[in-house]
């Protein structure tokens, strides 16, 4: 298995330790009822619904029913069936029913649906029986190869003004849900048809065809190959109940958990197999009913006493459960004011007002809500209540006894990285996580991209409609290659991609033809995303230049790529080669124990990035949390790689990942843990669930509830129990979403912590569930602007101990034995430091000052200085060091990149390339932004409207000048002050008669201050340039001032037309530039590195290596400096 080849989890020369359990003497006491529970355990002969809430016993009650039946009714164990949703659920009750028996003897048929359909098939028609049930992954595998075969009923019946739509990469997601839709509403595949022609959705006529040609498919295999898909079975399993008459009342009694989780194709095989006189006992709390996207549909319970009758034709009877002993009023409160406006349908009037007025036997609790200034904040602020909680002297809570819960899988990857680097052990199901958006595992998951985008691969499996794989993102493989597992720094790719972009232009400059035949002589240039997947292609030229280490890394890169491109390998042989990667050049690691065999080895298979989280996680504290992580996401990663069927590509692969139809691990895992830790989880993940300590996290406007339309591609919740019905309502959306907030709140014991942000500088603001919750008299709200105190965390710790050590003002032995504890902290353990924060050779400002081996700016040159770091220089000089010099800033944001092609726009219109008319700016702009890469489609629009009207002020501005602006882009390099040399590019230079004026374009939305315009240093270095002679003008002249052309505001004021302006006068004095000049200089110069605080350090692009970044106030964010070079 994956897991074991991972790490060889017992030590060499240790064995487990065997605890065997003592047999039974007898069955399990009896529990106590109450009298709703003893109504449903004498209740035999006709059907019964039990309104079942949170912490009512149910399950307590099904068993002794269950016992009843059996030890008292004299039932036989194969006339009783019990049936639930899940084979852990399953596998509880039927340990505790057989726990409850007098002896050991056979026990009921306690199963899934799936299961207990399965049984039908394989007792009553094993001809008809499938040999295997096929996975999700396998399902999804059989679909595509169907749907994309030459000839197929859907490529060939495709609306031809949609056929865009097939290249979707979500339309096999589309086509199984249609078609479980379909069957759990009993419809054929001329259903579908029938309806699609009839004023339903027109692709129903090929997906109706479609699905005929896929049943076909499957009913042709034979012997071992037979299998169908989950909503199949149950459907040929109702069509059995129906045709063999024997079936109907063949179990005497059966008892349903989670009834409101039922689909209609489950509520019909149900009643295919019972009687009016069959004790027919469905478990289950509308209230609950959270599962509509896998087909549930809560009408199931709420009808429930008309679908079954007695035998006299009376609607079967309600009972309630309604004695909770989970939480106690204060917990209740919350819950059931998110339930109340929620409607319990036709349920009797007394049943509902009982089930929604439970009697709470537990204590009273804690409720509070909480609201942070950002999702930083909110982190940190849940990390410390966790804590605290177990950190409390009087009374600790285990971290086991503890959970955080959030809406969405996608929120766990971020909310887990911050409670790990805070120190909080986390623990996330495996089935829960959604392993794409995991940050630890982008490597891997874009490896295996680029390994399905090699030229054959793209041939052999093209998408529906012969579409391309889609091009990773620049960012993505920036993030790739200078990551641990490959190697590169940020400046070895920076060096790299300047080689390629300048072979590129060689290519270019000298009419080179390109892949498709045609010469790039005039053409635009490459995106840098498709200049790095062609270098890491078969057989592609390294660039000259490269020095010998990076060449080396280049090299064992594609190297491994290479293994992973094999013809015959499959996805988890592709896994395999990258994560055994080794980055040639890399320090020599200990060998792992298949190639070493030395008693010292590290129990890990992999390369080098493996034996560094190896080494990590012996290590222990932050580091070795998230280590633990990381080791563990790799697994579950490798075991959904295992599970993928032969013959499926590295890049579906990814994609079925991305879109979270292939779970972290299988449904039999359950949702087992089994360490200490903080339960980390989705609220759908959570139901079932309880813990003493429950905080839901992030009850955001237009998060949580989530009541977006969602309407697929091809409308499969249109599908209806008697032909088509109308999307989902807005109303059911929401309600929906309340039932979710409830059975979240309900999962705690004794205190329950709601979050949110509410800032309007993000523009976030708490959710009506939050404001709801908050307004009770039950629920302690509170602002955390500034956190809780001192954060407990051993770093903090350190801190505190540090402060009093060095208060020259405090009793000495105060400073003795803070000093002491410090000592004892900061000692080695065999696992690694107890506190790295307590050493003092790790705390910052005690070592001497570095001195490099080489200076920054050789001795007989001179300073090199842009306009913008004269800015920063002035500010900080560790942020001047961190993002120039070392280039470590993050990655070119869209903003960035839209900034450079409205700039390129107006380049080429003042050249003459383009006419300065919004629309031929508009067409420019279009042919280039498509590479900008958004989030999401709605960002995309919403930027491409903001260009418009960016664009519209523009043309308005060069309307209204006298004449088209001399030059674009011009750059410059002019000595200044004692010692330095002034570089940059001026967007345009206006010629006014009396000199020349500077024009800088700005795609902001925030001007600066007219009275910041007449001392702006950017302005200002244009202006001297142009004085200096800088310029390479055909007809020199003096500086007439300079102005800051802001393209996305309007100009304000009387008459105003065009983009807002600030203007700068002439440089008649410039010593206050050259003041600054120097200034900078001699920082370069001596080499006076030095974090400092300023107003700018919100917006720092480096502030996460700043060693005063945790001492600064990042609540009230500044604009920071502007720069002429993007930075």
């Amino acid at each position: 298995m994956t897991s074991q080849r991972l790490l060889s989890g017992q030590p060499s020369g240790q064995l487990p330790r065997v605890v065997l359990a003592p047999l039974r003497s007898g069955p399990a006491p009896a529990p106590a009822l109450d009298a709703g529970q003893r109504r449903v355990v004498e209740h035999s002969g006709s059907p019964m619904l039990v309104l079942a809430g949170p912490g009512t016993g149910k399950t307590t009650t099904i068993v002794e029913a269950v016992v009843r039946r059996l030890a008292v009714d004299l039932l036989p164990p194969d006339q009783v069936a019990v049936l639930t949703f899940s084979r852990g659920a399953a596998a509880e009750l039927r340990a505790r029913i057989l726990s409850r028996m007098p002896a050991a003897g056979q026990a009921p048929l306690v199963a899934t649906f799936h299961s207990f359909a399965w049984q039908l098939l394989r007792a009553h028609a094993p001809e008809r029986a499938p040999r295997s049930i096929l996975s999700e992954p396998e399902h999804l595998a059989f679909v595509r190869d169907v749907a994309l075969a030459p000839g197929s009923a859907l490529r060939r019946l495709w609306p031809a003004d949609r056929r865009k739509a097939l290249d979707s990469p979500g339309i096999i997601d589309e086509l199984v849900s249609v078609m479980a839709a379909a069957r759990a509403q009993g419809w054929q595949p001329q259903d579908l048809v029938r309806h699609g022609a009839a004023g339903g959705p027109p692709e129903w006529i090929a997906v109706g065809e479609f699905f005929a040609e896929y049943l076909d498919v499957l009913d042709l295999a034979e012997g071992s190959d037979y299998r169908i898909d989950y909503a199949e079975l149950v459907y040929r399993a109702t069509v059995l109940a129906g045709e063999v008459d024997e079936l109907a009342g063949r179990f005497r009694a059966v008892y349903i958990d989670e009834y409101q989780d039922t689909d209609p194709s489950q509520v019909a095989l149900l009643r295919a197999i019972t009687t009016p006189s069959t004790t027919v006992v469905a478990v289950g709390d509308p209230d609950q009913a959270i599962y509509r996207f896998r087909g549930a549909d809560v009408r199931g319970i709420l009808e429930f006493p008309d679908q079954f009758r007695d035998a006299n034709g009376r609607a079967a009877p309600v009972v309630v459960l309604n004695r909770t002993r989970r939480f106690g009023t204060q917990i209740r409160a919350v819950a059931d004011r998110w339930i109340e406006p929620v409607g319990l349908g036709a349920l009797p009037r007394e049943a509902r007002e009982s089930h929604r007025k439970p009697q709470c036997d537990g204590p009273a609790g804690k409720v509070e809500a909480l609201t942070f200034r950002t999702a930083a904040a909110q982190a940190a602020g849940v990390a410390d209540a966790l804590r605290r909680a177990h950190l409390d002297a009087a009374a600790p809570v285990p971290w086991s006894d503890m959970a955080v819960i959030v809406r969405s899988g996608a929120d766990i990857p971020r909310l887990r990285l911050a409670l790990l680097q805070a120190g909080v052990p986390v623990e996330v199901p495996a089935a829960d996580e959604p392993l794409a958006a995991d940050p630890a595992l982008a490597p891997l998951l874009t490896g295996l991209r680029l390994a399905s985008l090699s030229p054959e691969t793209v041939q052999e499996h093209p998408g529906p409609s012969g579409s391309q794989p889609d091009m990773p993102a620049f960012e993505e493989l920036e993030s790739f290659l200078c990551s641990r597992l490959v190697g590169f720094t940020p400046l070895t790719l920076t060096r790299m991609m300047r080689k390629l972009r300048a072979a590129e232009k060689v290519l270019a400059a000298a009419g080179e033809h390109g892949e498709d035949g045609e010469s790039r002589r005039g053409r635009p240039a490459r995106p840098s995303a498709e200049l790095l997947v062609d270098l890491l292609r078969p057989g592609a030229t390294v660039p000259a230049g490269l020095d010998d280490a990076t060449g080396r890394l280049l090299d064992s890169l594609q190297d491994t790529l290479a293994v992973m491109r094999a013809p015959a390998a499959s996805v988890a042989d592709s896994l395999w080669a990258l994560w055994e990667h080794e980055p040639e050049g890399a320090p020599p690691s200990p060998p792992t124990s298949r190639r070493g065999g030395g008693q010292g080895d590290l129990p890990v298979e992999g390369g080098r990035w493996a034996r560094e989280l190896y080494a990590d996680a012996l290590a222990g504290g932050r580091r070795g949390f998230t280590a633990d992580a990381t080791l563990d996401s790799v697994s579950q990663l490798f075991r959904a790689a295992e599970r993928t069927p032969a013959g499926v590509r590295a890049g579906a692969f990814v994609d079925d990942l991305a879109r979270q139809r292939v779970p972290a691990a299988p449904p039999a895992s359950g949702a087992a843990f089994n360490r200490d830790c903080v339960r980390l989880l989705t609220a759908h993940r959570a139901k079932g669930l309880q813990w003493p300590l429950v905080v839901l996290v992030g009850l955001q406007q237009g998060s949580w509830p989530d009541a977006r339309e969602r309407v697929g591609m091809l409308a499969s919740q249109q599908i209806g129990p008697d032909g088509l019905q109308p999307p989902l309502s807005r109303q059911a959306a929401l309600a929906d979403e309340r039932r979710l907030a409830f059975v979240a709140a309900t999962r705690a014991e004794r205190r329950l912590v709601l979050t949110a942000i509410a800032s309007e500088a993000e523009d976030q603001c708490p959710s009506d569930l939050f404001v709801e919750a908050a307004a009770l008299d039950q629920v302690d709200a509170e602002e955390v602007v500034r956190g809780t105190g001192r954060s407990l965390t051993p770093a903090a710790l350190a801190a505190d101990l540090r402060r009093r050590l060095q208060d020259r003002q405090a009793d000495r032995g105060l400073r003795i034995a803070a000093a002491a504890r410090l000592a004892h902290l900061s000692q080695h353990l065999p696992g690694g430091p107890l506190c790295s924060a307590a050493d003092p050779d790790r705390w910052w400002g005690l070592n001497a000052p570095t001195v490099s081996e080489s200076p920054l700016v050789a001795a007989d040159s001179q300073v090199p200085l842009s306009a913008s770091a004269i800015e920063v220089l002035g500010k900080c000089s560790l942020r001047w060091m961190l993002s120039r010099k070392a280039e470590a800033k993050a990655g070119r944001s869209v903003a960035l990149g839209y900034g450079s092609l409205v700039h390129a726009v107006a380049a080429a219109v003042i050249e003459g390339h383009v006419e300065p008319t919004a629309a031929a700016m508009s067409e420019a702009l279009a042919t280039a932004f498509g590479e900008l890469r958004f989030g999401a489609e709605w960002e995309a629009e919403h930027a491409w409207s903001r260009a418009q009207a960016d664009l519209g002020r523009l043309a308005t501005w060069f309307e209204v000048q006298p004449c088209l602006p001399l030059a674009a882009e011009v750059e410059f390099s002019t000595p200044a002050g004692a010692d330095s040399l002034l570089r940059g590019s001026i967007d345009a230079v206006l010629s006014t008669g009396a000199g020349y004026r500077v024009v800088d374009f700005k795609t902001g939305r925030s001007p600066i201050s007219k009275e910041a315009a007449l001392t702006d240093v950017q302005l200002a270095v244009y202006q001297f340039a142009v004085g200096s002679g800088g310029l390479e003008l055909a007809d020199p002249g003096p500086p007439d001032g300079a102005t800051l052309v802001y393209l996305g505001k309007s100009a304000t004021g009387r008459g105003a037309v065009g983009p807002d302006l600030r203007h700068q006068p002439a440089l008649d004095d410039d010593s206050w530039l050259i003041e600054k000049v120097d200034t900078a200089a001699a920082i370069v110069r001596g080499e006076d590195i030095v974090a400092t605080a300023n107003d700018s350090c919100a917006r720092c692009d480096v502030r996460a290596l700043c060693p005063l970044q945790s001492q600064i106030d990042w609540t009230s964010p500044e604009d920071g400096p502007r720069g002429d070079d993007g930075q």
